[in-house]
């Protein structure tokens, strides 16, 4: 490389890179030795990172079940508890993982409204004949998991209004 004169292409060459970030060498005559063994990996299955989604899929009905974390109220001795939440046109059903046992039913006519809160916290609100104010649900899991959860509520409750 030239110190202090003009840039040549040789020297221009030395940082050539593909698409993906790796270098281009170039050998002897200026063929490109990096392009030959690119184009051997054009047949190679390229593979796209997707995040992570804590999903259980029930293979007998097809329902999908998301892994969150049921955040407690205060107030109370229950704490927070590691649940499934199952959404579908009934309602977001709670279940316990272990045994897919459903702990709580929150039916979709009584949910009032919904929201996501720090990009991983998914909550909504219910009011049922007998409730005086609403009641706040959290569930907590990854923002990618929050986000699927939001799609799926709001889908059953424009689906059960038609």
């Amino acid at each position: 490389m030239n110190k202090g004169g003009p840039i040549s292409y040789s020297d221009l060459i030395q940082f050539l890179f593909d698409d993906y970030g790796r270098p281009i060498t170039f050998g002897s005559g200026g063929e490109n030795t990096q392009r030959s063994s690119i184009s051997s990996l054009d047949d190679a299955k390229i593979v796209k990172a997707t995040p992570k989604v804590h999903v259980n899929e029930d293979v007998k009905s097809g329902v999908q079940k998301f892994r969150v974390i049921l955040l407690s109220e205060g107030g109370g001795v229950q704490g927070d508890m590691d649940v499934l939440c199952q959404i579908g046109l009934d309602g977001i059903r709670m279940l316990d993982p272990a045994t897919n046992r459903t702990l709580k039913l929150y039916f979709l006519e009584s949910v009032t409204r919904w929201e996501v809160m720090d990009s991983n916290v998914f909550v909504f609100w219910t009011k049922t004949s007998i409730d005086v104010d609403e009641r706040r649900v959290r569930l907590k899991s990854n923002s990618y998991t929050t986000t699927n959860i939001l799609d799926m509520v709001a889908a059953a409750s424009i689906r059960l209004t038609m």
